[in-house]
């Protein structure tokens, strides 16, 4: 899940890295295509669809939030959790996962796809609570539209700092910060975030990505809360 930093919030978390987008193939960038007219370029033709082709009925489509809904026992409770659950094409409930935040919930729904070899999770429907917005699903949509339409460039990294995705972490749990870098690092190192990336994504990232560079200290450098004291890796 991608969430951008913001210097406003500063006092809450410490800000770990930077939202990804997309752009326009520019002239002379990797994708522009000389040959194309304005016109074609603005043509409804050259769109691509995200979707997964499943089709789910209007029917099955309007009993999920209640069979959602159901399987919300923490809301039942407090009646303030967020709920995330992954659906058959026929409504049948895979897993329901609960959280304060909406992405949390999703991350658990996702994680119990991909320890189930789900993933992806081609022909289901994920279903949150409340509103769906495009940060849910944002790294993985834009570097599938950018995969199928020529005229678009995945643009999922700052220059400056080649950071590309970020995590909020609460200040006073310096120990939760160290514990996520830790596992994201040692997956760089045996290869398995590159490995997931040409999976899902169909993109190999190169040896000076990211994806595959372990960065020294804990933290974006030049960002706040960044701690530049080399540490040791322990991989499991």
């Amino acid at each position: 899940m991608t969430i951008g930093p913001s210097r406003e919030a500063l006092d809450n978390v410490a800000t770990v890295g930077v939202a990804a987008h997309i752009h326009a193939a520019a002239p002379g960038g990797p994708r522009y295509n000389a040959a194309m007219s304005p016109e074609e370029r603005a043509s409804i033709e050259r769109a691509t669809s995200v979707a997964d082709p499943v089709t789910v009925s209007p029917s099955v489509l309007a009993c999920l939030p209640d069979t959602l809904r159901a399987a919300q026992r923490l809301f039942e409770s407090t009646g303030g959790l967020h709920a995330a659950g992954l659906f058959t094409a026929e409504g049948e409930l895979l897993v329901a996962r609960e959280d304060v935040g909406r992405h949390n919930a999703v991350d658990k729904a996702m994680g119990w796809a991909l320890l189930e070899k789900r993933v992806p999770a081609a022909g289901t429907v994920l279903m949150v609570s409340g509103r769906a917005y495009t940060t849910l699903v944002g790294n993985t949509s834009i570097r599938y539209i950018a995969k199928q339409t020529p005229m678009f460039v995945a643009d999922l990294e700052l220059k400056e700092t080649r950071a590309h995705w970020a995590a909020p972490v609460p200040k006073d749990n310096p120990k939760l910060r160290v514990e996520l870098q830790d596992v994201l690092d040692c997956m760089k190192k045996d290869g398995s975030i590159s490995k997931l990336s040409e999976k899902w994504l169909g993109y190999m990232p190169g040896p000076d990505s990211l994806e595959n560079v372990i960065t020294p200290g804990y933290g974006v450098p030049d960002m706040p809360g960044y701690d530049p004291t080399p540490h040791p890796l322990h991989c499991g």
